[in-house]
């Protein structure tokens, strides 16, 4: 019969007991290790999941911001566009004028035309409360108007087109008066007075002569090419014609018309003479619209 010897046993539990420790630890290590790889798992899942919605998150945005964008766009398009007046609904003469225009031009001292002429009835139109301020009045309309109320024009846009002292909104060829009203005197009180002293006739002779001397009876030999814009790098026939020696004397500071029947400062000379040609109001008038064309992005 064999014997065990006791301390192998010892060494074998031990050596076993060892091997249970190390393989749970092993396990142990594992199962840390697989609960690493659940969290980091996890962790990339959140991630993941945080980074679409924050991607969902910035898209929205940008399609919130997008159609805010073309909201806007719409809209200032929709207030540039001009609104005519269906004048089809004014078949019948006014019998006078809107309560409120009357008290302004009263306080004011703005005479108003006769309700039953032409003017009066082109005013009366434009200050009606569903237009003034709204809607503007061409040819067209202008024309249509006169004939449904039943009086004759062989210019109908002319009433629409004299000033009585009324600010008007712009528009090339087309009136709508500024709402509320206001005041715009230039075109009654420039023709206040208005005189030129000494015999019309000598001074009407004197422009001719001057017209004569430095262009009419200029040589044509005396004529050169010149530029009629100084200012771009054009020598097509479309920027050239023949010119009196008297344009010498503006080179390079205004722009011509090929007849010389106009001619305008270049910006260069604006600049440097800006209170020559224009006065304050225009000087704004002309920031406003520099700052709309250069401003607007």
């Amino acid at each position: 019969m064999s014997l065990t010897n006791p301390i192998i046993t010892m060494a074998t539990a031990t050596t076993m007991a060892t091997a249970t420790t190390m393989a749970t630890a092993t396990t142990m290590a594992t199962a840390t290790t697989m609960a690493t790889a659940t969290t980091m798992a996890t962790a990339t899942t959140m991630a993941t999941a945080t980074t679409m919605a924050t991607a969902t998150t910035m898209a929205t945005a940008t399609t919130m911001a997008t159609a805010t964008t073309m909201a806007t766009a719409t809209t200032m398009a929709t207030a540039t566009t001009k609104s005519l007046v269906d004048i089809k609904q004014y078949t019948i003469k006014f019998e006078g004028y809107p309560p409120e225009l009357q008290e302004f031009c009263a306080g004011n001292k703005v005479k108003l035309p006769g309700i039953d002429t032409l003017r009066g009835q082109a005013y009366a139109l434009m200050a009606q409360p569903d237009i003034r301020g709204q809607k503007f009045v061409g040819r067209t309309e202008a024309t249509e108007f006169f004939k449904q109320i039943g009086i004759p024009t062989d210019d109908a846009i002319q009433p629409f087109n004299k000033t009585i002292g009324l600010k008007r909104m712009k528009g090339k060829g087309t009136y709508c008066l500024v709402y509320p009203f206001e005041l715009d005197m230039t075109d009654i009180d420039k023709r206040k007075g208005c005189a030129i002293s000494g015999d019309r006739n000598t001074a009407i002779d004197t422009i001719k002569q001057w017209w004569r001397e430095n262009l009419v009876d200029v040589p044509n030999e005396e004529w050169q090419i010149g530029h009629l814009d100084p200012n771009i790098s054009d020598a097509s026939e479309k920027n050239l014609a023949y010119q009196p020696p008297i344009q010498a004397k503006y080179r390079n500071r205004f722009k011509w018309c090929s007849y010389f029947q106009r001619m305008w400062p270049t910006g260069n000379e604006v600049s440097k003479n800006l209170d020559e040609y224009y006065n304050e109001s225009e000087q704004r008038l002309l920031l406003e619209t520099l700052k709309t064309k250069f401003e607007k992005n």
